[in-house]
Parts: C-alpha cells; sequence; structure tokens
C-alpha cells in the first residue's frame, strides 16, 4: 500500500484531479459499424477520402445558364431563353449550354457542361420550349463547387472527437462505414448502507430506497460509459469485499457510494486499503469533502460519499473527467463561464463550494439561482440544476450581483 495523499490535510481540487488524472489511460481501439458509432469517440485522425461535393452541382431548383445571357433581366425585362434538356438530381446529361441556351435542373444535379450559374425557378417563366429569364445572376450563383465544403486530403474529424449526428453524416458522406472508437469504459456501481432498501421495497424504520444507485447508473451513462456491475451491499466487511472481488475483471472503474467518512461502519476506505493502494480520501470541496480514490489490481476505484446531492456533485467533478479521458475523448468537462448570481450566498471560507443553480442568459450575461437548500442529503437541490456556481477556497460570503464562475453541466 502507498502512502496516502491528504491523511491529514484535505487536498485542494486541482491536487485530486491531478492524482486521478495522472493514473487513468485510455482504453484499447475496436472497430465498429457507423450505425453504432452514435457518442463514441474516434481512435484515429479522419481525412476527407474525397470531395465534398464530389461535383458541381446546383444549389436550387431554377434553370443553369451562362451568367452573361442574363445580364439586365428584370421582370420588366426578361430575356429569353431556349431549354435544351431537363436534368434531375441523379442524373448526368450530356447537353452543352451555349449562349442562349439553358437547362431546367433541379437541386443537387450536376452542372451541365457550360453552364456556370442557376436562375431560381421563382425568378423564371416557361414560355413554350423557351424560359423567361425575370433576374440577373453572377458567375457562380447558385452553383455549389466540387470539394467547396470538404477538400480531398483535408483532416476533418479529430481523433478523441465523440461521435454526434452530424460527425456521423459526415463519415457516411466520406464513405466511413467503420469507425475505430474507443471502448467504451465499463462502470461498476456499488452502493452501500444497511439502512438502503430496493426501489421495488418498502423502507422500513429508520431505511430509505435506495437513490444513489440510480444516479450513479445514470450520470455514468451520461458519461459515455456502460454500467457493467450494479449491486447494493450492506455495512458487513465480508459481503462488500465480496462485492468489489466481483466487479475486478469485468469492470475498468469502480464507484461506491457511502461508507467513507469516519464512522463506526464507514468501511470503503480500510477495504480499500485492504485490497490494494489508496491514494487519498479527503478532498477540499462542498460537498463531498470524503471520497477515497484509489486502485484495486491496477484498477481505479472511487469512494464517494453516501449523502444524494455529495454523490452527485463528487462524480460531476470527479469521476466523470476520469471517464472522459479513460474513453480516449479529448479534455471536454464541463464548460467554465463567467456569470452573476442573483442571490446573496453565504459560504465559510476553507473548501470550495459547488452550489446546484439554475443559470440563464438574459442577453447582457450569465445569471445563476440557486435551486433552495444546499444540503449534503438534499436530493431536491439538483433538481432542474444545469450547472454549479463554483466558490472558491479563499472566498467569504457572496452577495447578490457579484462575478463568479460557473460550470455548465449539460
Amino acid at each position: 500500500m502507498v502512502d496516502v495523499i491528504g491523511d491529514h490535510e484535505p487536498l485542494k481540487l486541482e491536487e485530486a484531479l491531478e492524482v486521478i488524472l495522472g493514473s487513468v489511460s485510455v482504453l484499447p481501439v475496436e472497430v465498429i459499424a457507423l450505425r453504432d458509432s452514435l457518442d463514441r469517440v474516434l481512435a484515429r485522425d479522419i481525412h476527407a477520402s474525397c470531395d465534398l461535393p464530389p461535383f458541381d452541382n446546383s444549389a436550387m431548383d431554377g434553370y443553369a445558364v451562362i451568367a452573361e445571357d442574363t445580364k439586365g433581366a428584370s421582370h420588366e425585362n426578361p430575356c429569353e431563353l431556349t431549354v435544351i434538356a431537363s436534368e434531375p438530381a441523379g442524373v448526368v446529361i450530356d447537353n452543352f449550354v451555349s449562349h442562349g441556351s439553358a437547362v431546367r435542373i433541379m437541386t443537387g444535379a450536376p452542372m451541365p457542361a457550360g453552364a456556370d450559374a442557376v436562375v431560381m425557378v421563382e425568378e423564371t417563366e416557361r414560355s413554350g420550349d423557351g424560359v423567361l429569364i425575370c433576374g440577373e445572376v453572377a458567375c457562380g450563383e447558385n452553383a455549389r463547387r466540387a470539394g467547396e465544403d470538404v477538400r480531398q486530403g483535408e483532416l476533418v474529424l479529430d481523433r478523441g472527437m465523440r461521435i454526434g449526428p452530424a460527425e456521423m453524416a459526415m463519415l457516411a458522406a466520406l464513405g466511413e462505414a467503420e469507425v475505430e472508437v474507443y471502448r467504451k469504459p465499463r462502470v461498476a456501481v456499488l452502493t452501500t448502507g444497511n439502512e438502503t432498501v430496493d426501489v421495488t421495497q418498502s423502507p422500513g424504520p429508520g431505511q430509505i430506497r435506495d437513490s444513489n444507485q440510480y444516479s450513479l447508473l445514470a450520470q455514468a451513462r451520461r458519461a459515455g460509459a456502460e454500467v457493467t456491475v450494479l449491486e447494493r451491499v450492506g455495512d458487513n466487511p465480508d459481503d462488500l469485499k465480496s462485492a468489489i472481488r466481483r466487479a475486478v475483471g469485468v469492470s475498468d472503474v469502480i464507484v461506491t457510494s457511502g461508507g467513507v467518512s469516519v464512522g463506526d461502519f464507514d468501511l470503503v476506505k480500510d477495504i480499500l486499503a485492504s485490497l490494494g493502494d489508496v491514494r487519498f480520501w479527503c478532498v477540499a470541496i462542498k460537498p463531498g469533502k470524503p471520497l477515497a480514490f484509489g486502485y484495486i489490481d491496477g484498477q481505479p476505484f472511487f469512494g464517494l460519499p453516501g449523502n444524494p446531492a455529495s454523490v452527485m456533485v463528487a462524480f460531476d467533478v470527479f469521476v466523470r473527467p476520469a471517464l472522459v479521458k479513460i474513453a480516449g475523448a479529448q479534455p471536454v468537462w464541463h464548460t467554465l463561464v463567467s456569470g452573476s448570481i442573483s442571490q446573496d450566498l453565504r459560504h465559510k471560507a476553507g473548501r470550495r463550494e459547488f452550489v446546484r443553480a439554475i443559470t440563464v442568459w438574459y442577453g447582457s450575461g450569465y445569471v445563476a439561482s440557486t435551486t433552495g437548500n444546499q444540503g449534503a442529503a438534499r436530493l431536491s437541490s439538483m433538481l432542474r440544476a444545469n450547472s454549479y456556481i463554483v466558490i472558491p477556497e479563499g472566498m467569504g460570503d457572496v452577495k447578490a450581483g457579484e462575478r463568479v464562475d460557473i460550470l455548465l453541466m449539460h
């Protein structure tokens, strides 16, 4: 067992994150079908295999023309061109557009040879075998040139990008039917405490339903992980050791809730120490001060607090960044912005506080309001919260209207 960092004094937030992020490594690569790649993380750079669009094409329904032929055309003084062909999308015609002629063309159809612009159909009137052009166009107008979106060989997507709908569409456009991605992190969630019962049970005297199991399940999935083990364990050291051993080897990260403080039945820290290495167990934040981090057989282990709000804050602040790194993603956590607060906030210096808040944009900047009572057991404080007001360790009370850092969660 290694020396425990912060065994006497709580670690600062940055120190704890440095230990965590410096200790975890990226997962292996796998190849999957493009249709299954949503929210996965790219494991290689993607360079364009072709131009996009691959050929010059019309951006409008209308008529492909030589722009010079439309000079001076208006509704009052239209010019007439002979229509020599019609070209729908997906068809290539052999006709050549010369001065005085036009091709009826649909959006996405290849530009016929000789034409250098498209007149929108709204600016035309049919006249027998011809068309009246009622508006002047410039060379290149309403025409999309080959490669104007993406050039062949161009770096389009970076390794470490998370694949969303736009990324999937781009990969499809480039013919990437299969993609190399990092394997999803597998998370084992173990909630502890004799006082907790399953959501399907009616709590007895002194018992509560286990909400932490579900918040951790949801947070892990939202962070891009799979939950491979989900178990509730009582305050029994043998049962807890057995559950942890079952989780090792079938998951990449173990996350527990409860049992990391200094009570007689707070067993997790000691069990972690007996099975592996404890790196630290106390961090100077509020809520979430009791937090154990270490390793069992080289596998990262997070012992989070048991209070419902504390466990969710601790996951956001510490576990999520680790999962982002393990998944190979670019180091995007949450977005930190500057804004003002709508009310006075009491704060005792010494710990960095994460105040659950609702943040909105009011035109001139972000404004944050708390979600109410900020007690560590107040699960309701997480409802409607889309952000945290971050109050530094050295700051005292904060007055309404003061500028603060705001961590946007979603």
